[in-house]
């Protein structure tokens, strides 16, 4: 069933009527020259005036009419949901990694936890773990050194310990980001296989 505000509006147009605005306009080209002339009155130019004021305020009264109608319309429009709650309850249970809006997580820094996130949070955690043993370990006392006898590797004699090398540190940290890399690379094709 229509608004009343689309009724209101239809009528209002209905009651307008014709009219032609050319001949009124024209008629008040005139008593707008004559009034320049000084030949015609202020009260001949507001007479001509007046029938384009009344089209022009009834017209404007339509549009609102419209523009009410139109925003009552589009409301009911958002508020309507065409899914199914059986629908949408299914697609939750059935990808719930893929159900969580962000308003529902509460983390700041991680809008949202969904399984592909799951490597990198991994990958992260492991990294910070290993760091903080070390630390701690360090801030003990405790130290490792790796002795390779130098008859199996003929490595120049360095006074630097194994550990402390920057070119072995450099190469394993350089072996962590590819096993990473690779891990999240194998992590992602299994999934996408799985997902199909």
């Amino acid at each position: 069933m229509p608004n009343s505000s689309f009724l209101e509006a239809q009528l209002a147009y209905e009651s307008l009527g014709s009219i032609d605005l050319t001949s009124l306009i024209t008629s008040l080209d005139n008593a707008l020259s004559k009034y320049a002339n000084n030949t015609g009155t202020k009260e001949q130019v507001e007479s001509a005036f007046a029938p384009i004021a009344e089209y022009y305020s009834k017209v404007s009264d339509i549009n609102k009419s419209l523009q009410s109608y139109i925003n009552s319309a589009a409301k009911n429009i958002a508020d309507s949901d065409p899914r199914l709650i059986n629908e949408e309850r299914y697609t939750n249970r059935a990808h719930p990694e893929y159900s969580i809006a962000a308003r529902e997580a509460s983390w700041g820094f991680f809008p949202e936890l969904r399984v592909s996130s799951i490597p990198y949070l991994i990958a992260v955690s492991v990294f910070m773990a290993s760091l903080s043993i070390f630390l701690i370990f360090q801030m003990f006392g405790f130290s490792g050194q790796v002795n390779i006898p130098s008859t199996l590797l003929a490595l120049p004699a360095s006074s630097v310990p194994f550990y402390q090398n920057p070119m072995v540190i450099g190469g394993f940290i350089v072996l962590l980001i590819i096993a990473c890399i690779t891990f999240a690379v194998l992590y992602f094709k299994a999934n996408e296989q799985l997902n199909k």
